[in-house]
């Protein structure tokens, strides 16, 4: 074999591995070689703060894990009942101080922007929930948040 094709076979292989590199980053990374997604946080969020508190925003809604509850009539249901809509997912019980301070926000809230695209959803962490949380939302004169969704303890 000549020297000439040892050195043509070497720099071909040599091109094929850095090519299959290319493709694996872009395939695994993103169209973006200059993200490092190991480095930075993923593009898909963005990350506010609000009054102190960081949250992240998605680009594109998640999947919401499958939180089992009772609706205000006693059925079990999910979360995923809710699907299509955006819903405020108000996890609090009467015991808890600052959830009984946001309640009558969380109400107003409801009052100003509930529909067919948008609810409240109030899970009351209490045991017996449903006798506490009503005699407390009738305490506080809640006009919107009628019937209490309470945890059943559990995924779906």
């Amino acid at each position: 074999m000549s020297k000439l094709l040892q050195i043509s076979i070497v720099a071909v292989s040599l091109t094929a591995v850095v090519a299959l590199g290319f493709f694996a980053r872009y395939v695994f990374v993103g169209a973006d070689p200059e993200s490092d997604s190991r480095d930075s946080p993923p593009t898909s969020a963005q990350i506010f703060e609000l009054d102190g508190q960081k949250f992240k925003r998605w680009a594109v809604p998640r999947e919401v894990p499958g939180l089992k509850f009772s609706d205000p009539i006693g059925r079990p249901s999910l979360l995923g009942g809710f699907r299509g809509r955006v819903i405020l997912l108000n996890l609090w019980a009467t015991w808890c101080p600052r959830c009984r301070e946001g309640m009558p926000a969380v109400d107003r809230l409801n009052a100003h922007v509930a529909g067919d695209q948008f609810t409240v959803v109030t899970l009351a962490l209490d045991s017996p929930a449903k006798a506490k949380a009503e005699a407390f939302l009738r305490q506080i004169k809640a006009t919107t948040l009628r019937g209490v969704h309470a945890y059943s303890g559990g995924w779906a």
